[in-house]
């Protein structure tokens, strides 16, 4: 009697105690303990991963009541055998008992399987996890199965919809950390593309594949990896920008504005102002180049103040061409400045066209009158025969202006022969124009020119060109050589 009494009373009590067991949400047990009858060996202590942070309390909570149960139920694995029935009147009420603590009995066995499963997930690690993702799969499988024994076994089980909806809860954890593991996964496999993309220089393509492609919530690794993507794809846009635009084939590229510089700083300084630091994972060297090529740039820019200074005003290009030192221009830069100084100089010194005069001069020595026309030696030598220039071509050609032959000494217009002279000077100094003492002597001859001139035009001759510019101009670059010299010999 006594025996079948404990029996009723822990049969009927046992589920309800345990499913009270089960729904305690709020206990805390800090250590897990092993479920009675099964032999667990002790757990790799990892780190718990974040998705599994809230199925630990689940955990630890089931361990106790299947605890509570097997205590109460003696062994869940063991084969439970009630005692003989020493009084035949009971037996059919132990027999209608046994049922209801068998299936609560099992219930317990396939809870505990369950637990067992779903603590592997606790004790791993996530990268674990996703690489057994079969693990998941058959816990999930598990709990599916036991959401239906609870189901069938509804009417045998008291308050059995309480169990259910715990085996509810936790499927759904599990099928939501599945999501999350087959999203890492995918993840994990777009880092590795885009990450191969920057390696082979593919910027593009690496920003579009994480940009795209990426599930989820970003990760500081993901962001850093897109950071340097972009920044490598701007980087090299402006590069090819700058070798396209500093290429600079020739100085008359000089004599007009360049758009394309200006806007270029421009870009480059919003670059920098975006990046003024190259970003982690990035090129150190990238940024080095871009930050010449501004600098480059900025000096292509002054120069082209070189060409337009006035020409022959060698104080006011001097000083735009101390402004460019200041910006310090390399050695390519330094070539180009002397290149441009080069082409200045000597469109400082336009060719001039040789006056189209036909006739010659002479000055009588007697007299002092200027003579100028056609002289022609009288027949014997001794004396010439002189035709005005302004006389009429009708009038008798034998009508000659005799002189003797002391007297004359006829020859071409001074302006005439020192403009001839002074296109042979000038192609002479555009061979020798990096020499001081070849401008010197240009100087001089210009001086020379102008003292011919001056006495011709005194006693009445009229000069189509003049030299004074030339000539103060050729002094200048003397006076002004020794910061001019640096400049011109590079």
């Amino acid at each position: 009697m006594g025996w079948m009494r404990v029996l009723l009373i822990f049969g009927s009590m046992a589920p309800l105690a345990a499913l009270t067991a089960w729904s305690v949400r709020d206990a805390v047990v800090s250590v897990p303990v092993a479920v009675a009858g099964a032999s667990v060996a002790a757990p790799e202590k990892v780190p718990t991963p974040p998705e599994l942070a809230t199925l630990k309390v689940d955990v630890d909570q089931d361990e106790r009541a299947a605890k509570w149960l097997n205590e109460q139920l003696v062994r869940p694995y063991e084969k439970w055998t009630p005692p003989p029935v020493a009084n035949a009147r009971w037996k059919p009420v132990a027999d209608a008992a046994v049922p209801k603590l068998e299936n609560t009995r099992q219930l317990l066995i396939d809870w505990t399987e369950v637990v067992r499963d779903t603590e592997t997930f606790e004790r791993a690690s996530i990268d674990v996890l996703e690489q057994e993702g079969a693990n998941l799969e058959t816990a999930t499988e598990r709990l599916e199965g036991l959401r239906q024994k609870v189901e069938s076994k509804a009417n045998d089980v008291t308050r059995a919809a309480a169990l259910s909806e715990l085996v509810d809860r936790r499927l759904v954890r599990i099928q939501d950390l599945g999501k999350r593991m087959a999203t890492g996964r995918t993840n994990r496999d777009v880092f590795k593309r885009a990450e191969q993309a920057f390696k082979a220089a593919q910027y593009d393509q690496a920003v579009r594949i994480l940009s795209a492609e990426w599930l989820g919530a970003r990760t500081a690794e993901v962001d850093t990896l897109e950071v340097a993507a972009r920044y490598h794809k701007d980087a090299e846009a402006l590069r090819l920008r700058l070798s396209q635009a500093t290429r600079v084939a020739d100085v008359k590229a000089f004599r007009e504005p360049m758009a394309a510089w200006p806007e270029l700083a421009r870009d480059l300084e919003v670059f920098f102002t975006k990046y003024p630091e190259p970003p982690v994972g990035a090129s150190a060297t990238l940024d080095t180049d871009l930050r010449k090529g501004l600098s480059k740039v900025r000096v292509l820019i002054a120069m082209q103040d070189l060409p337009r200074v006035p020409l022959k005003n060698v104080a006011q290009w001097l000083s735009a061409a101390r402004r460019i030192g200041q910006l310090s221009p390399d050695d390519e830069a330094r070539s180009l400045m002397a290149e441009i100084a080069k082409d200045w100089l000597l469109r400082g010194l336009a060719a001039k066209t040789i006056p189209e005069k036909d006739y010659k001069y002479s000055v009588d020595s007697q007299r002092g009158s200027l003579l100028e026309g056609e002289f022609i030696t009288a027949p014997g030598g001794g004396s010439w025969r002189f035709w005005p220039r302004n006389k009429p071509s009708a009038s008798n050609p034998n009508a000659y202006e005799s002189y003797p032959l002391n007297r004359l000494e006829p020859r071409e217009p001074p302006d005439k022969l020192a403009t001839r002279d002074y296109q042979a000077q000038r192609q002479k100094l555009e061979a020798d124009w990096s020499t001081q003492r070849a401008w010197q002597e240009f100087a001089r001859r210009c001086e020379r020119y102008e003292q011919e001139i001056e006495k011709y035009t005194k006693i009445g001759g009229q000069a189509d060109v003049t030299f004074a510019a030339e000539g103060q101009f050729a002094a200048d670059v003397v006076k002004n050589w020794e910061e001019l010299e640096p400049i011109l010999n590079r």
